[in-house]
């Protein structure tokens, strides 16, 4: 959800789909902002990597798609909260879960 916030509001929504992507980011994006580039291309190619697996008995490695800047530039948004109550969460949540718990998290 905060990725998608962020996308809307920096104005560069659909650039995944343009075919000059990534060089419309590198015209559209304010240049503090092009060191989140990576994440904005990552994210969307490890949801669709061939190797990606739902079944977490099955995975190698786990992906958190966690970055604050996106939440911080996505909020006030509907469905995202403030960072430090999005981190809290995820915390939480991290920490009870099992498969995180099965290596201590060094698989994520």
């Amino acid at each position: 959800k905060q990725e998608k916030c962020f996308v809307e509001k920096e104005g560069i929504k659909g650039w995944d789909n343009d075919p000059n992507h990534p060089h419309i980011l590198d015209i559209k994006m304010r240049l503090n902002l092009r060191q989140y580039l990576v994440e904005l291309q990552l994210w969307p190619e490890l949801r669709k990597h061939p190797q990606r697996t739902e079944n977490p008995e099955e995975a190698n490695a786990f992906f958190i798609m966690y970055s604050p800047y996106y939440n911080h530039m996505g909020y006030p948004c509907e469905g995202v909260v403030g960072t430090k109550v999005w981190e809290d969460r995820l915390a939480k949540e991290l920490r009870a879960n099992k498969w995180y718990k099965r290596k201590g998290g060094r698989d994520h």
